[in-house]
């Protein structure tokens, strides 16, 4: 009888160390796939120039051609990740980005002007993620970026300001790699403009343009709790 009830009691205690353990390892298991990470990107972008009709005013005069070159940017910011489904994520992020933009003016005379503009913004990247479950996870992303400008400086002034707001499409591929502590994610990502992010002023360079869209390529390193 003795025998029996410490067998009993004894078959409880691991019921409840089993269950005790599964609970735990369900909640890290959550806590997994609901991460902090931070991160700092580098990119490539241009602007895509939709032209007023200024070669049929007095402007034709003054310019051959108008083009964006490409530029740097570098963004760095922070991240909040959290599991919709199996293989389904939510991510924002919060990030202060840096942009450079160029324009160049090629001349009648021959002479090429190289106009240069840089941009501070914050920027809220909003994605979708589907990753595939494994120790090393690819995944792939889409989303939104709103852009609200800081603060712009435009050199000689003969470009006028961008727009406040803008907003992009964004969409890319990452790697998520699992180290012991800690995760690290390098990915890389495209981004269109779909907004006309222009300003428009009376001054002879502004008026040949009607409307500028942004495309940029970014590779982004990240570290997730």
């Amino acid at each position: 009888m003795k025998f029996k009830l410490i067998l009993y009691f004894f078959i409880l205690l691991c019921n409840n160390l089993i269950a005790q353990k599964s609970n735990i390892e369900s909640k890290s298991e959550d806590k997994k796939f609901s991460k902090l990470g931070i991160y700092v990107g580098l990119g490539n972008q241009s602007y895509l120039i939709k032209e007023t009709d200024w070669r049929l005013t007095n402007v034709k005069d003054t310019f051959n051609s108008i083009y964006s070159t490409k530029s740097i940017n570098f963004n760095l910011g922070m991240q909040y990740q959290t599991k919709i489904s199996k293989n389904i994520f939510f991510r924002q992020r919060f990030q202060l980005s840096f942009e450079t933009s160029k324009y160049t003016f090629e001349r009648k005379s021959s002479f090429i002007e190289n106009i240069k503009k840089q941009n501070i913004l914050i920027e809220t990247p909003i994605h979708l993620l589907f990753q595939i479950d494994k120790q090393v996870k690819p995944y792939f992303f889409g989303g939104v970026t709103p852009k609200f400008s800081l603060g712009q400086d435009t050199g000689y002034q003969k470009i006028e300001n961008y727009k406040n707001f803008d907003l992009e499409i964004n969409y890319g591929i990452g790697i998520e790699i699992k180290l012991k502590k800690y995760s690290i994610a390098p990915e890389i990502s495209f981004s269109n403009g779909i907004l006309n992010s222009y300003n428009t002023n009376n001054s002879v360079y502004s008026s040949t343009i009607s409307e500028l869209k942004k495309q940029s390529i970014n590779f982004t390193f990240i570290i997730k709790d």
